[in-house]
């Protein structure tokens, strides 16, 4: 069972995960100055998954694929992010940590990469091998 997203708008790209959803009026960023002057360390939850599948669809070359060519899906991760190509980390990854850090958060709890491993890249494995790609290399990435 999937939960609902806690601050985010969805997850995957990086709008969905830096523009907070209305349980948060007033953003993400005043959080983590307000829990400083708690003298607390601010940190925040984020994950691997990737969703908007119309996204992918239109980006194919940054996400993993399956035999046909077609993004390839796991069932928590739903779309993996291809890590061997830097226009995708560029334009995904990235830009969700820099803006994250640029709030003030100051540690991420990165979840679900053990899906990513296991339905993202090891059940799709034959797409790194097409690619002549190192899973473990890629993953790591």
């Amino acid at each position: 069972m999937h939960r609902k997203p806690r601050y985010q708008r969805g997850e995957g790209r990086p709008d969905l995960w830096l523009n907070a959803n209305g349980k948060f009026p007033h953003g993400l960023g005043f959080l983590p100055q307000y829990l400083k002057s708690k003298g607390l360390r601010p940190g925040i939850w984020t994950n691997v998954a990737f969703k908007p599948a119309d996204f992918a669809e239109s980006h194919g070359d940054w996400f993993v694929t399956d035999n046909s060519g077609k993004p390839a899906r796991g069932n928590w991760v739903e779309l993996s992010l291809d890590a061997s190509n830097t226009q995708a980390l560029d334009a995904i990854v990235r830009p969700v940590f820099k803006g994250l850090r640029g709030m003030g958060w100051e540690y991420f709890k990165v979840d679900a990469l053990r899906h990513l491993r296991y339905e993202g890249y090891n059940a799709h494995a034959d797409y790194f091998r097409r690619k002549k790609l190192d899973l473990v290399a890629t993953y790591r990435r």
